[in-house]
């Protein structure tokens, strides 16, 4: 019997921002660049030699888009998610992409969309105070790193129970091989899920997790395409590698 399989979980890949100001743009819909698509590309035969067995993204477009160009899906061509109703393709890999909002980026609420320099200057105590609390700090209608932190950890249990099959009994994963957990060791062997994120999302899990501080939350680099490799243990989940390579 199969291990469970660990999350891989990515960053998106580059995105066109333009070269205007820093801008919050958590929730904001920004399209890859030509370079963002080309990494995301690039991981195709990387892919190839990993049995992944489901694949997961954030519903907006720059992961999502990030996650069928990994699979090889190109043509847009859609399914239907019955979790969300939003797109899922199934592509050349023949694995489904399911939108899970629960891996959303944070969402930054009135911020949406504003340059960080007018925040700063409109809003200086709110804005040293994100900086001060941002386990625990929201910006108006909008989200802390803890709330973030909440669902992705909720996320990492929704994929883990799709494979468990904990929902409608046991089944196979995407692959056709069975996904219950075997023993520790059987994890060499054990198929993989993808998931494709956001770069607040994964430093809230990883915070959650005790990898690292509160003091990290704004500043810790998650590259695009960085992958944290997580894995299910009895007591929760732990960081296999925080910036793991096939």
């Amino acid at each position: 019997m199969t291990a469970m399989p660990d999350i891989l979980l990515f960053r998106h890949a580059a995105t066109d921002m333009g070269d205007g100001p820093r801008r919050y743009i958590g929730r904001t819909e920004v399209p890859l660049s030509g370079e963002g698509r080309e990494q995301a590309v690039a991981w195709r035969p990387r892919l190839a030699g990993l049995a992944v067995a489901r694949a997961y993204a954030s519903p907006l477009a720059r992961a999502l888009e990030t996650a069928r160009l990994m699979l090889g899906q190109d043509d847009g061509t859609d399914g239907k998610d019955g979790r969300s109703g939003l797109p899922g393709t199934a592509g050349a890999s023949g694995i489904p992409v399911t939108v899970l909002a629960d891996l959303a980026e944070m969402d930054l609420g009135e911020w949406e969309g504003l340059a960080q320099a007018q925040v700063r200057e409109t809003r200086p105590d709110a804005y040293a105070r994100r900086g001060r609390e941002p386990w625990t700090f929201r910006p108006p209608g909008g989200e802390c790193c803890a709330d973030v932190a909440a669902r992705g950890l909720r996320a990492l249990s929704a994929m883990w129970r799709d494979c468990a099959g904990e929902e409608e009994g046991e089944r196979g994963c995407a692959t056709g091989r069975p996904c219950l957990a075997g023993g520790v060791a059987d994890h060499v062997h054990a198929p993989l899920v993808l998931a494709v994120s956001h770069a607040g999302l994964i430093r809230s899990v990883l915070c959650a997790l005790g990898h690292i501080g509160r003091n990290e939350l704004l500043t810790l680099p998650v590259r695009h395409l960085q992958c944290v490799r997580l894995r299910r243990h009895e007591t929760g989940w732990g960081v296999v590698s925080p910036d793991w390579q096939p």
